[in-house]
């Protein structure tokens, strides 16, 4: 649980940066063009390699869009998927690029498939960094010698960076890459789908096949996984860089038939996502211009929503201002206005509990008991209640001594969930919430902290929800915050929020809500901290339906554990 919320933010004081600068990072011109280079390799020539479903579907779906949305000419997509996706083709059609786009064009990079990182000391020299990982090409041979299998890796630093960095310097670069460079995870994590990484194979002599646990100290010496390697300052300019999943999260592939996806098709879960914030409804504001932030946020919202992975940005911090320049040429299409059919009940399904615990539980107004696709799973299991997302994340651990406990929690969860999913039909503006750390996990100890910008002039409203249910209104906590207009594009920082810790971890949410008129009861929520079954939620409920189309919110969702719940795995 994030602990301090109730303390901190009582002496915790928004810092206000001025206005971000306007300047694009690279100039349009009419003449210039969109190009892609789309590589999925999901069938691996190696049988030791296991296969995914999802990457060439992703690669014909992206090329799809790209054509019939965004006018890509044919000529300027380079698909290369399975037996053609060889380290070769891969690095020569990424330095083709370079000779055949002229200065102002926008260069799409997109890879899907397996990644890896190095978690021994045989690997040291091969230079991996945590930011870039090494990606699998389909003729990868994990049956080499250790120089072969290096000379077959493609390493972000040493293959792809010399490539970009020519290339960016007068053109415009997004790359995402959907696979996974970290073995890490965290033991409270249900695994539901495969992942998209590749552990490296090791000698008898290696250092560790699975270390449990680490402590600061042992993360020191345990040495050589992608998590303790010194990050480097971001090397680009002008690419724009998403990837699939942070630091202690597996990057995951979505066969046939598993959920239902964008096109029917299995998929990557963060290319599903893309695919659908390319569709339309990454337009978050509703003005046809998808941006790569809009992209980012809905991609990362999406994701995190439905698995248990955040997608990850990156860019030049002197730069922030290319985020929300348009990604495309051509605009995006229009958000579809497609009527979704609210789930009307909060879907349980109980594994291993008692009876007395699911009858008063199927007995909760708004509760349906289910025995397939859920909503929150309940577990028993090492003198715990366990309840778990759809996503296979713990929502939080309950001692077994407190069975009462779980029924309330579901109770609250019932309450809860029309605040945590409160969105604006037809949203007319934006405002982003982010972590000031790339995390999608903080881990107990760590300090947490976030940012927040409006498009638009407004009045900030910020609420914090931990694992027990509370919620806590972090901004404003004064009657000077209240009654503050916060500027356009004007950013709030809240370092070092709070606090990681224990006994309590599981997911938390962050929600912000920016209002162009100030609510009338805006005053009686300042730094007010309370339960979903008390008057003050039913006052901030009623006055977000109140507030239509002159309110913008944006949902931030992640996961905190115990220093002992680290698992890195070969």
């Amino acid at each position: 649980m994030m602990k301090g919320l109730s303390v901190m933010i009582k002496i915790l004081i928004a810092v206000l940066i001025s206005f971000l600068p306007s300047s694009l990072f690279a100039e349009s011109s009419v003449n210039n063009s969109d190009y892609a280079l789309l590589i999925g390799v999901g069938d691996y020539i190696h049988a030791k390699i296991g296969d995914l479903q999802g990457p060439p579907y992703d690669v014909m779906a992206l090329e799809r869009l790209l054509k019939s949305s965004f006018g890509f000419p044919p000529n300027n997509i380079i698909s290369l998927t399975d037996a053609k996706a060889t380290r070769a083709n891969i690095l020569n059609a990424l330095r083709n690029l370079n000779h055949i786009t002229k200065p102002g064009d926008f260069i799409f990079f997109y890879f899907s498939g397996h990644g890896t990182s190095y978690h021994d000391k045989s690997f040291k020299d091969m230079n991996i960094e945590a930011n870039s990982g090494a990606l699998l090409p389909a003729d990868f041979d994990p049956d080499k010698t250790r120089d072969e299998m290096k000379e077959k890796l493609i390493i972000g630093k040493r293959d792809i960076r010399p490539i970009l960095e020519e290339m960016e310097k007068e053109r415009r670069i997004l790359a995402v890459f959907d696979a996974c460079f970290s073995g890490n995870t965290i033991r409270s994590v249900r695994r539901n789908y495969k992942a998209r990484y590749y552990p490296l194979p090791r000698s008898e002599d290696d250092f560790v096949l699975e270390v449990e646990g680490l402590t600061d100290e042992e993360d020191e010496v345990a040495a050589y996984g992608t998590d303790t390697i010194k990050k480097t300052p971001y090397p680009y300019k002008n690419v724009v860089y998403i990837s699939a999943s942070s630091e202690f999260q597996v990057a995951e592939d979505i066969s046939m038939g598993k959920i239902r996806t964008a096109d029917g098709k299995p998929h990557g879960a963060m290319t599903n996502a893309l695919l659908l914030a390319l569709g339309g409804e990454g337009d978050m504001n509703n003005d046809s211009k998808l941006t790569y932030n809009e992209i980012y946020q809905y991609v990362k919202h999406k994701t995190t929503e439905d698995f248990s992975q955040t997608p990850q940005v990156l860019y030049a911090k002197n730069k922030k201002s290319m985020l929300d320049q348009p990604v495309f040429h051509n605009v995006s299409p229009a958000t579809p206005d497609v009527p979704v059919k609210p789930d009307v009940h909060l879907k349980v399904k109980p594994e291993g509990t008692e009876r007395e615990i699911e009858w008063k539980i199927a007995g909760i107004r708004g509760v349906e008991m289910t025995d397939k696709n859920y909503d929150i799973l309940v577990t028993k299991s090492q003198g715990a209640y366990r309840l778990y997302l759809a996503s296979g994340v713990m929502l939080t651990e309950i001692p077994q001594a407190n069975p009462d406990h779980v029924v309330k929690r579901i109770r609250h969860q019932v309450l809860l969930r029309e605040l945590i999913r409160f969105s604006i039909p037809r949203q007319q503006f934006n405002v982003f919430l982010d972590t000031m750390d790339r995390k999608g996990v903080w881990r107990e100890g760590e300090l947490a902290g976030f940012t927040v910008r409006s498009e638009a002039e407004c009045h900030i409203l910020l609420i914090g929800i931990d694992t027990g249910a509370m919620i806590s209104v972090i901004y404003p906590y004064s009657k000077e915050e209240s009654e503050a207009v916060v500027k356009a594009n004007q950013e709030l920082r809240f370092p070092e929020l709070a606090k990681v810790e224990g006994p309590d971890f599981g997911v938390e949410y962050i929600k912000v809500f920016a209002f162009r008129k100030r609510p009338a009861t805006l005053n009686r929520l300042m730094g007010e901290t309370f339960s979903p079954d008390a008057r003050p939620f039913s006052e901030l409920m009623k006055m977000l339906r109140e507030a239509g189309n002159d309110l913008a919110q944006m949902t931030l969702q992640f996961n905190t554990c115990a220093k002992n719940d680290l698992v890195r795995k070969r």
